[in-house]
């Protein structure tokens, strides 16, 4: 679902299921994706983001991706979930 089109700042909501984004850097523009209570900040990079009832989180391909609510990043070959019993996980 898109939630903003405004040119310094794309936000997408991810509501059920898988999204995969490749996104140029750039100093004057955001883009995010909102997954149920994370949102991702790409910062120039390749991402998956998962949102189901048992795995929330983001797989990064390619460069970092910031989480806002976990106050970190997420860097290259890195992924970070959310698991259903709320207990963070960062797995190489």
């Amino acid at each position: 679902e898109i939630t903003s089109l405004d040119i310094t700042n794309v936000v997408f909501t991810a509501l059920n299921g898988e999204s995969y984004s490749r996104v140029v850097p750039s100093e004057t523009r955001q883009y995010s994706i909102k997954s149920a209570d994370q949102t991702y900040v790409a910062k120039g990079t390749a991402f998956r983001v998962s949102n189901s009832a048992t795995k929330k989180g983001v797989e990064v391909f390619h460069s970092t991706v910031a989480i806002t609510e976990a106050t970190q990043d997420v860097t290259e070959g890195n992924a970070y979930y959310k698991l259903n019993d709320n207990k963070d996980k960062e797995n190489k």
